[in-house]
């Protein structure tokens, strides 16, 4: 494992080019436009560049998008398309929003539900797609139901009053995890985990 950043938009420039996000003048979170000014970047990743998912699309692959894009927003932003995405849903970028109704805690569930589906819609071809998780991304908010099994991470006693930085993390990558593990035995049941390769 390794990514370029710590940080989600040139992390994200450098997995979808394979360049390092400098080379774009990405350094930063992509911000309003004149926070982007004052960093020197641009306001979003250049639709010119030659992206992995432009290349597979030529290539005849089905291309889907679905969770957190941060790779530019707002009225002039270029959406997905113009980056080789046929199918998106997304958070934080441009086009169709993916839908989460019950809040944070749900965003990896309803992430991997829009990525079944589209895995399944495209079994008979070749696929490719993305799935960009907002956990473990600040600010974590699981459900009480999802802390209840690290409870024993809080200090004695303060189980109700304070939930502990350990017992929210761990929810966090538990859920991520679970909805991950749906997402790989789907595969299995549609008899695709022997010819897809994934990335984690």
């Amino acid at each position: 494992f390794y990514v370029c950043s710590g940080v989600c938009s040139p992390s994200r420039a450098a997995v979808m080019t394979g360049r390092f996000p400098a080379h774009w003048g990405i350094h930063g979170h992509f911000a309003g436009h004149e926070q982007n000014v004052q960093r020197g970047m641009p306001d979003w990743l250049d639709p010119n560049a030659t992206t992995v998912t432009g290349l597979l699309q030529q290539g005849g692959y089905a291309v889907g998008h679905f969770g957190k894009w941060h790779l530019g927003r707002g009225e002039e932003a270029p959406d997905t398309a113009a980056y080789g995405i046929g199918e998106s849903k997304t958070f934080n970028g441009v086009g169709p929003a993916i839908e989460i109704p019950d809040g944070r805690a749900q965003s990896t569930e309803v992430i991997i539900d829009e990525t079944i589906s589209f895995i399944e819609k495209h079994q008979d071809e070749p696929f490719f797609v993305q799935s960009w998780l907002l956990d473990t991304h600040a600010t974590l908010d699981p459900t009480d139901e999802q802390m209840e099994p690290y409870r024993n991470f809080t200090a004695g006693g303060m189980e109700d009053k304070h939930k502990g930085a350990l017992r929210v993390y761990y929810s966090v990558v538990t859920n991520a995890d679970y909805h991950i593990g749906r997402l790989m035995d789907r595969l299995e049941q549609l008899g695709l985990s022997e010819n897809t390769i994934i990335i984690f």
